[in-house]
């Protein structure tokens, strides 16, 4: 039913008015405005409305539209759909606001709206929604006015006003549109329901697809839209705003403490391969890169200015966000001298003065493109205005380097006021411009370090299954919400990590005789404390028997002490690795710095369950701890295979035991292939135990 919002064959406004200070006369004159399919008008008074008849109701129109584009009050609003849907209309938009965005008796109001629509096999958008533009008609009361570019960008956005400010600044700067859905109060569709659709209209396939949203409702479903969007060769970039209220649940454990619903959102882009961006004008900086221009082929670029400032900034930034700006050759500077003004820095910036002309950058463009063009994967242009003299053919032979270079060139203009007509050139040509040079490093920062999306069903490594299940069996028989410490090591050896030696003991004595059979040094901690550091529970070092009496007696009196466990002290660098559930998300898998580190330095990075061993590897890299774990300074560092085996082994623990609430392993300790899981926790919820 989608189609009869986004290729209606007909439409009809209800609420259409002369006076385009309201939602219905602005709607009926952006249709007029551009080509559009046949509109009739619903006006209860029957007057000409902008030059098309009117019918008093919807039960007077001589045939059902495809499309009803609603613009009256709440409660008439509902009644209008009811008898369009009656008659046969099987699309809706829904402009009014007074829904469930007001109070209760507006949510009621929605839900029969939404009933009706259901019942009648309908689509709807909205309602409280800025309405829906594509090639084939242009269906919104609000925000810029445009013609919609087939083959460009699409926007689904949960906010009309968010979408219209963006669409005005990326227009400004040359970003051009195809489409615009502003799903409202989403009462049906949402944004991943309408990115389910590989492409709005049968028009060119869009280049990118643009998502402002305010909650993700259907995380996995979102996650299968965009590898199919990735398949065909279509970007999406994504803005999420409302992450920040997630920590408020008390936490049982540090993985809980430290995962957020931002980390959920952050680790489900990464793995669905969308570019997320954290404002308005990040989306258009991005957007304008993949949409109008190639996205960089690696890290290495060459930076061309005529002023010296810009030329350093950028590379700073660049440099900061892990860029290279590698130098030219010998031979390239000994031309770039012959070619340009005495003066001229002919190293990586490239400025060739405020006096440079177009001639002068033609001949910049000959040497990269000659000379280095297996030494860099992109060029940056900063070119402003002088003030000297007409600077549209530096503008001009911009756009030839855009269309011929065998990699891309990416424009920064910051002349937005000397040079407005000549930036106004440039975009109506059909290209996008950056107005600085820190955007741009931005820009390219979020495209490059964004991966491809994961492989759906990654290889895991097996757990005995039948031994996790016998615990769980244990688990769910004593409605347990905490697994003991022995229930854990159980869980622990199930799944294939190596533990040091321990005993749990109920004497002094019996610690000591467990001491002298593991061997010295040994660690005596309160097996049932949650954060064990946290309230003394723990000694470590011990290597004598007095020694361990004393930390017994010493533990042994803490409140809530029952069980002591003596275990072989392990040495090497400390880790934390865990699981978080996140509701519709499923399990976040956490790695980071473990012990009293695991929080107080937050170093952390966070993926969605399942991970492939190739998203094990990057969370690796992401921390900024890696050189420990590498190796430093003679210390011997945690083979990566080994470490992302023992992440793997806990996405397949959860895709086991989906009842996992919260787990980490902390500290997991050791050194090169040998990792020690050292102390952990498993909180699950019993009632989903099988």
């Amino acid at each position: 039913m989608m189609k009869a919002i986004l290729s209606p064959a007909s439409i009809a406004v209800v609420g259409g008015s002369n006076d385009l200070r309201k939602p219905g006369g602005r709607v009926v004159a952006n249709l007029l405005g551009h080509a559009h399919p046949p509109v009739c008008v619903v006006h209860a008074e029957g007057e000409l409305v902008q030059g098309l008849p009117t019918y008093p109701s919807p039960d007077d129109l001589p045939d059902a539209p495809d499309l009803a584009i609603v613009a009256i009050p709440a409660p008439q609003a509902v009644d209008a759909v009811r008898r369009l849907a009656a008659r046969g209309t099987r699309g809706f938009i829904v402009l009014s606001a007074g829904f469930g965005e007001t109070d209760e008796s507006g949510r009621r109001l929605e839900q029969a709206l939404r009933d009706v629509v259901v019942n009648a096999g309908a689509a709807l958008i909205g309602p409280n929604s800025l309405g829906v533009f594509t090639p084939r008609y242009v269906g919104t009361f609000g925000g810029p006015r445009l013609t919609p570019i087939p083959g460009t960008i699409e926007f689904i956005s949960a906010s009309g006003s968010t979408a219209a400010f963006i669409i005005e600044a990326g227009l400004e700067r040359g970003l051009p549109f195809a489409s615009l859905v502003s799903v409202g109060n989403s009462v049906q569709y949402g944004v991943e329901d309408v990115l389910a659709h590989d492409q709005v209209v049968d028009d060119p396939p869009p280049r990118t697809r643009l998502l402002y949203m305010e909650s993700i409702r259907a995380p996995r479903a979102l996650l299968e839209h965009a590898r199919r969007s990735h398949a065909s060769a279509r970007h999406i970039i994504a803005l999420k705003a409302g992450t920040t209220e997630a920590g408020a649940r008390a936490a049982s454990s540090h993985t809980g403490a430290m995962a957020t619903r931002d980390d959920a959102v952050s680790a489900l882009f990464d793995k669905a391969g969308i570019v997320r961006v954290r404002s308005g004008a990040e989306m258009v900086n991005v957007a304008g890169l993949l949409t109008c221009y190639r996205a960089p082929r690696g890290r290495r670029i060459a930076i061309i200015t005529h002023a010296g400032g810009p030329g350093i900034i950028l590379s700073d930034e660049l440099t900061r966000r892990g860029f290279t700006i590698p130098p030219l050759t010998p031979a390239s500077r000994s031309r770039l001298e012959r070619a340009l003004l005495p003066g001229s820095a002919t190293g990586n910036p490239i400025d060739f003065l405020a006096a440079g002309t177009a001639d002068h950058l033609r001949q910049i463009f000959q040497v990269l493109s000659e000379h280095e063009r297996d030494n860099i994967d992109a060029a940056c242009v900063i070119y402003g205005s002088p003030g000297l003299f007409n600077v549209w053919p530096v503008f001009q032979t911009i756009i030839d380097a855009v269309r011929t270079l065998p990699f891309p060139v990416y424009p920064v203009l910051p002349s937005v006021r000397t040079a407005a007509q000549e930036a106004r050139r440039f975009r109506d040509a059909g290209y996008f411009y950056f107005v600085n040079e820190v955007d741009l490093a931005v820009a390219l920062d979020r495209v490059v370090h964004t991966p491809p999306p994961a492989p759906a069903d990654p290889v895991l490594p097996d757990i005995d299954r039948a031994a996790v299940d016998q615990v769980l069996r244990e688990v769910r028989a004593n409605r347990q919400h905490r697994l003991d410490p022995r229930q854990v090591q159980r869980i622990l050896r199930a799944c294939g990590f190596d533990q040091p030696p321990c005993e749990l003991v109920a004497s002094a004595d019996d610690a000591m005789r467990a001491a002298a059979d593991l061997g010295y040094p040994v660690v005596l901690k309160v097996a049932d404390l949650l954060h064990k550091t946290d309230q003394g529970g723990v000694r470590l070092g011990l290597r004598t028997s007095d020694e361990v009496r004393a930390a017994f007696q010493q533990l042994a009196a803490i409140p809530g002490a029952k069980s002591i466990l003596v275990q072989r002290q392990v040495d090497g660098i400390e880790l934390i690795v865990g699981l978080s559930r996140e509701g519709a998300f499923g399990h976040l898998v956490l790695l980071g710095l473990g012990g009293i580190y695991a929080e107080v330095l937050g170093d952390s990075a966070t993926g969605l369950s399942p991970l492939s061993r190739e998203e094990a590897d990057r969370l690796i890299s992401r921390l900024r701890a890696q050189r420990l774990i590498d190796g430093f300074r003679g210390r011997r560092g945690v083979d990566r295979t080994t470490l992302a085996t023992a992440l793997q082994r806990l996405c397949a623990l959860a895709q086991h035991v989906p009842a996992i609430q919260e787990m980490d392993i902390n500290p997991l300790m050791g050194t090169g292939e040998q990792l020690w899981a050292v102390d952990a926790r498993i909180q699950v919820e019993p009632r989903e135990l099988l």
